[in-house]
């Protein structure tokens, strides 16, 4: 394929013909100012199959890490305006294609290399960076030595792929398996666009078929990750089901961010800005803290900052298993996972010495993401009332701007738990930017057929397979 830029007009008619032939979410004629991805008429595949089509155009890979993909690709005029910017050979986007890297697994001499590099990704402070691989990869429980791949340019640290380690029960009897989990693919900004990311998406699988692994999972991708490991053999089980309860107070500082983001000169403080500009601090848990008088009305409930992993992992062995895929929850996995110090926690529970129920609320405590959204990261009760009885505590003492929670593998009954409380599906769930995957996949075999992944007879890619809660997957 010749690699002079195309003309714009037969650039136009190409990229209308691939449309048009796509399956698609269309409902009006296709012009060149029509929304492909806000609008939700592109999914997470036709997303992908768009990235392939304009590598094929300018006969190089794209990093869509790089770029703000939904305001580059939503129309036809823009897509035809970026093919056109990078085909031009004197572009300052135009990609290196000179660098040369050595992809090499992680050592304890890489650590503060690792911590600097994760300032694009967990935090902006290494020295939390660092605490945070620490507790994450060297102090998990299911899978050691940990597992990390690194990208070398000479003696730098440029990218990093992780795979840590989550243990799954399964069936009935239940049986345990240990489900690698693929998370923490960060390049460093001048290193991308060069090929990299695909390269050490695919680094860790050799060592994987070594240790005697089967599958590998991902709950958190993000669209931009979702849609290149699809193009390596991935496959999704389906969506979450995210609900959400927010204020005015979180949609201010949801625009403050996005109109500082954008804001030359300002752009890297939007994370200290936003929340000043809508009046939030970064504190969700300050009303839960300071309200003696909800804690009497709830006196069923009480509120620490502590978890009881011994009370909550007897709660959930007496509640049983319905033989769904679920992510262990024992005294060992709670002592590790709220440690997490990137984090900060606030649990509920109803009962005495021996509970009845609990509720977990995590927030994010990292400069570089939404610390003013609490999310309901795990939620048990011996029946309906006892669960009511917590989310109720919750809501009302805890005055939260933003509260998520994962329903889709919820029972019906938590389900209406939620609606009444007023959750709803957020706005434009339907649109790509803002589906997430609920399980992502991929077998280690090359020669394993998608349609025969199964772990004890549960076949791995129908959701209903799965019992899904957000503190198997915030990591």
């Amino acid at each position: 394929m010749s690699s002079a830029a195309p003309q714009p007009l037969a650039l136009r008619d190409r990229l209308i013909a691939f449309l048009e032939s796509e399956e698609n979410e269309l409902n009006e004629q296709l012009t060149g100012t029509t929304s492909l991805i806000k609008s939700g008429a592109l999914d997470s595949l036709g997303v992908f199959n768009l990235a392939t089509w304009i590598e094929r155009e300018l006969n190089c890979e794209i990093d869509p890490m790089t770029f703000d993909l939904a305001s580059e690709w939503d129309t036809v005029d823009q897509i035809v305006g970026f093919v056109s910017r990078r085909s031009d050979p004197v572009s300052d986007h135009a990609p290196a294609r000179t660098a040369h890297y050595e992809i090499v697994p992680y050592s304890s001499a890489f650590k503060w290399r690792v911590a600097e590099l994760q300032r694009h990704l967990w935090s902006s402070n290494p020295s939390r960076n660092r605490d945070y691989l620490e507790w994450k990869y060297e102090r998990n429980p299911y899978l050691q030595p940990s597992l990390i791949f690194l990208a070398l340019s000479g003696s730098e640290v440029v990218a990093m792929r992780g795979v840590l380690g989550s243990r799954w029960e399964v069936g009935s009897p239940t049986r345990s398996v240990v489900l690698p989990y693929a998370a923490d693919l960060v390049a460093r900004p001048d290193h991308r666009n060069t090929g990299l990311i695909t390269s050490i998406l695919k680094s860790p699988f050799k060592e994987l078929r070594a240790r005697n692994h089967r599958y590998v999972i991902n709950l958190s991708a993000s669209q931009m990750t979702l849609a290149l490991s699809l193009g390596l053999g991935w496959h999704s089980a389906g969506d979450v089901r995210l609900v959400v309860r927010r204020r005015r107070a979180w949609l201010r500082e949801h625009r403050a961010y996005r109109i500082v983001r954008h804001t030359p000169l300002l752009w890297r403080f939007a994370t200290t800005i936003a929340p000043l500009a809508s009046g939030l601090r970064g504190r969700p848990f300050r009303a839960l803290d300071s309200n003696p008088a909800h804690r009497r009305r709830f006196s069923p409930v009480t509120i620490t900052q502590a978890p009881r992993p011994e009370a909550m992992g007897d709660l959930v062995r007496r509640l049983g298993h319905d033989g769904r895929l679920r992510h262990v929850r024992d005294a060992e996995y709670f002592n590790w996972r709220f440690q997490n110090p990137l984090a900060a926690y606030r649990f509920l529970f109803h009962g005495g010495n021996q509970l009845d129920g609990y509720l977990v609320l995590e927030a994010s405590t990292s400069d570089l993401h939404d610390r003013n959204t609490v999310t309901i990261v795990d939620w048990e009760g011996a029946d309906d009332t006892v669960r009511a009885q917590l989310l109720d505590a919750a809501l009302s003492g805890g005055d939260f701007v933003a509260v998520n929670c994962w329903s889709g593998t919820l029972p019906a009954s938590s389900r209406d738990c939620l609606a009444k409380a007023g959750f709803v599906a957020p706005e434009g769930t339907e649109r790509n930017e803002l589906r997430r995957p609920a399980v992502l996949l991929k077998s280690v075999r090359e020669d394993e057929a998608p349609a025969n992944w199964a772990i004890q007879g549960a076949p791995l890619l129908d959701l209903s397979s799965w019992d899904l809660r957000a503190l198997a997957g915030m990591l």
